[in-house]
């Protein structure tokens, strides 16, 4: 395969060999590694550490291998975000995956295709693996558009993730204007981001796809998201889960897979009933339901 995929690990041997099987079984003619390091405080993070990165590393075909290994730990946030800073000043485009994220097959070919054909199109910012609709919205091709998405596995460009800010450091300023009451219609919605984003700006989320989220939001660029699911995460409801220690609705959500060459939608539009299955099956959000928050009158 000729595009770059990255994949982040951390400490976790089990999920990321499952992971890297799968990624080895495409052969990346580039593969980028980005590792945190392990913690001071725990004692076992520096042998599973080590594995991890043995398991990673041990490359079987022809491929331009590149690490970024922490010395120390980073954390989710500064980690995920360096190393992408660190993958995109080498590549112009590339495939991302985390220890936990198991592809489906067609998952590869399918961001592959996307990132050829809408690279030079600035409406499309990230293209996602996962589909969690059920059925709730059904495309008129082979994938759909939304305004954000989940990012169990995905893909992007530099051009998109040139507008990467880890800080949000314009967040106060477009929170004051009204941003998020000018890009959603529904109140529960900008509540919603509201909450997420003033915690995240004030440093009491350890995160960093906020600000990915943002980012894209802000310059009102759309994802891509298959019909079907290509991502499975096997890493929820572990007690060695950075943010998902209990069990996630749609984290086994079963994958699925496609038929190629895809069939492309008729229309570059996001699909309300996406957003809206999204928001309910993993923001929690009730849509048609009174909200507590709601001022009575």
């Amino acid at each position: 395969m000729r595009t770059p995929v990255a994949l982040f690990v951390f400490n976790r041997p089990d999920v990321t060999r499952k992971v890297f099987e799968r990624i080895a079984a495409v052969r990346p003619e580039v593969l980028l590694i980005v590792a945190d390091g392990p913690r001071a405080d725990r004692p076992d993070d520096a042998a599973l550490c080590a594995e991890v990165r043995r398991i990673v590393t041990a490359v079987d075909w022809p491929c331009d291998l590149r690490v970024n290994f922490a010395p120390r730990n980073l954390g989710c946030g500064l980690r995920v975000s360096t190393g992408l800073d660190w993958v995109f000043r080498l590549v112009e485009e590339a495939i991302v995956l985390e220890d936990d994220c198991l592809p489906a097959p067609d998952f590869f070919p399918f961001c592959e295709a996307m990132l050829d054909r809408y690279r030079h199109d600035t409406r499309i910012g990230i293209v996602c693996g996962s589909n969690f609709a059920n059925g709730e919205a059904e495309p008129d091709g082979d994938y759909l558009f939304c305004r954000y998405g989940p990012i169990w596995g995905w893909a992007t460009w530099r051009r998109t993730w040139r507008f990467y800010d880890f800080a949000m450091s314009t967040y106060d300023e477009d929170r004051g204007r009204g941003l998020l009451s000018d890009l959603f219609t529904d109140r529960k919605v900008v509540r919603f981001w509201e909450r997420a984003f003033d915690e995240y700006a004030a440093g009491r989320i350890d995160t960093w796809d906020y600000a990915l989220t943002y980012a894209t939001l802000r310059q009102s660029m759309l994802h891509v998201i298959p019909a079907v699911n290509l991502i499975t995460n096997i890493g929820c409801g572990r007690p060695d889960a950075t943010h998902t220690r209990d069990p996630h609705p749609v984290a086994e959500w079963p994958s699925g897979s496609l038929h190629f060459p895809l069939r492309h939608p008729s229309a570059v539009v996001a699909s309300l009933a996406f957003e809206r299955s999204f928001e309910r099956r993993v923001f929690g959000i009730r849509h048609g339901m009174p909200d507590p928050a709601e001022p009575k009158d």
